[in-house]
């Protein structure tokens, strides 16, 4: 993966893309609108803090703080498993964050690693663009006669049981390796 400095004009689009335009704001209380409208005079130094930051591989822990906001999802309101956790992280953590899916996203694609099945957390695609693919391939296959076999599985949490090790070792193997890997 590309471990070149990000630029000015990279993180600039960064910025404009992950930022709203909103008056909120995260645990920093720095406005999403302030940020925006000084862009050009805060670029410089937010530069130099994601390219200090990716190439010694620390994530300046006034970042990681989030404001934690439960919303209830559905049933009893005193059960706390009916709510599910919404986080409200500082601007310049999205920022970060943002640059580093860009970074990531452009060598998946560079690469060709991630298929063209794939619906989910791909820019353009959707539940619905998947049930689309899906069902023409279903048709295709019954127009030309041959069978069909459907097996659905329900995957919810699977995230939260993945071997970091062995996830570790598929990143590597992508090439996405060091301080971005950690």
């Amino acid at each position: 993966m590309c471990a070149l400095p990000f630029s000015e004009t990279e993180l600039l689009n960064c910025l404009k893309k992950s930022i709203k335009n909103k008056h909120s704001s995260g645990p920093d209380d720095i406005p999403n609108s302030l940020l925006r409208s000084s862009l050009h005079i805060i670029i410089k130094p937010v530069t130099h803090l994601v390219n200090m930051s990716f190439s010694n591989g620390v994530f300046p822990k006034e970042l990681k703080l989030s404001t934690v906001h439960p919303v209830h999802k559905k049933g009893c309101s005193r059960d706390c498993s009916n709510y599910r956790p919404i986080s409200v992280s500082s601007a310049l953590s999205k920022v970060f964050e943002y640059a580093m899916l860009e970074r990531l996203n452009s060598h998946l694609v560079k690469y060709n690693i991630v298929s063209n099945k794939q619906h989910g957390f791909c820019n353009g695609k959707s539940t619905i663009t998947a049930i689309n693919s899906f069902v023409n391939d279903i048709i295709s296959l019954l127009d030309k006669k041959q069978n069909v076999l459907a097996i659905f599985c329900d995957l919810s949490r699977a995230f939260d049981t993945v071997d970091h090790l062995l996830l570790l070792e598929k990143l590597n193997t992508y090439g996405i390796r060091g301080v971005v890997a950690n």
